[in-house]
């Protein structure tokens, strides 16, 4: 929108009144020259130009008429027939000035009228190409205000698209580094299912030797009972050993037979000790021996165990 005029009618007035005491006449004076001198618009300058030169011709028509001091002095300086014949004279002087002052106004006028004419014609254009102007100018600060905030846009769009290059570069850094974890994790996959396959292998191996093991348990639990049976032999050998002591007592007269009875039974008994000692002796070892195969077997099935473990943490991790 075209900003309102800072510039007062006494700015316009002063400088024409001083160019006119400088010597120079209206027409002289353009609304150019205001525009230049001055400032503002040039329908305005020409608006001043016109209300100036109409008050300067008003003022002139008002002085047109008035007798000159000088002519008053001359007169008055008559006797009184020499002052009525002169102011006789005056009167035809005054009415020739008045005829040639009044063509002179008429043409003046009528210039004037054209000038005038002319002038609005010209003012007319020119308000039109002023308002023009100012639709022009408005349009220019709505296309700066435009380009103001596209560039604030583009230079945001920059600063995005500098942040979105740099976390591009940081997302290949980090790809790179996934895909070389990924193929140490591949590696180490492989590695992972041929241990897994030597497992497998040590597992099944283990399981043979404990299948073995447990035959040889079931083979030293078989030992075992037979070792009870001879003590419960041992057992009723007792018995019947204090049974004959019972009889040997009671028949005296066989003492002799019972002596070498008893004394084949105690040898009997001394092979039956020797028997349960070293059934008892192998028994000792068959329960040392059942013990540290259970001990190995339990260490066997703790391995089996973990590695069966490690076994299905392997897979779960591969699949």
């Amino acid at each position: 929108m075209a900003r309102p005029s800072q510039f007062t009618e006494e700015d316009y007035t002063r400088y024409i009144e001083g160019q006119l005491t400088a010597g120079r006449s209206l027409s002289e004076i353009t609304p150019n020259e205001l525009q230049t001198q001055i400032g503002g618009k040039y329908s305005k300058c020409q608006e001043m130009l016109s209300l100036v030169a109409n008050k300067f011709v008003q003022e002139q028509g008002e002085q047109r008429l008035e007798m000159p001091q000088w002519f008053k002095d001359f007169v008055s300086a008559q006797e009184k027939q020499a002052r009525e014949a002169a102011q006789g004279q005056w009167l035809h002087i005054g009415r020739e000035i008045k005829k040639t002052t009044d063509e002179a106004t008429q043409a003046f006028e009528a210039q004037l009228a054209k000038y005038r004419q002319d002038s609005e014609s010209h003012l007319a254009a020119v308000n039109r190409l002023e308002t023009e102007a100012d639709a022009l100018n408005q349009q220019i600060e709505q296309r700066q205000d435009e380009v103001a905030r596209l560039s604030a846009e583009a230079v945001r769009k920059d600063a995005d698209i500098e942040r979105l290059t740099g976390d591009l570069v940081n997302l290949k850094a980090e790809l790179a580094d996934v895909e070389s974890k990924l193929s140490a994790e591949r590696e180490a996959r492989a590695k992972a299912e041929g241990e897994i396959i030597g497992y497998q292998r040590e597992i099944e191996s283990l399981r043979a030797d404990l299948i073995k093991r447990e035959g040889r348990i079931e083979t030293l639990e078989i030992e075992a009972r037979k070792v009870g049976d001879l003590s419960a032999q041992v057992a009723s050998l007792r018995s019947s050993l204090e049974l004959a002591n019972q009889a040997t007592e009671r028949m005296k007269g066989e003492r002799d037979q019972a002596a070498v009875d008893a004394a084949k039974l105690a040898q009997q008994v001394d092979d039956l000790r020797q028997d349960l000692a070293s059934l008892k002796a192998e028994y000792k070892e068959s329960e040392a021996s059942r013990t540290a195969v259970e001990r190995e077997k339990a260490k066997i099935e703790g391995k089996i165990e973990l590695l069966e473990e490690q076994l299905s943490k392997l897979k779960t991790a591969k699949d």
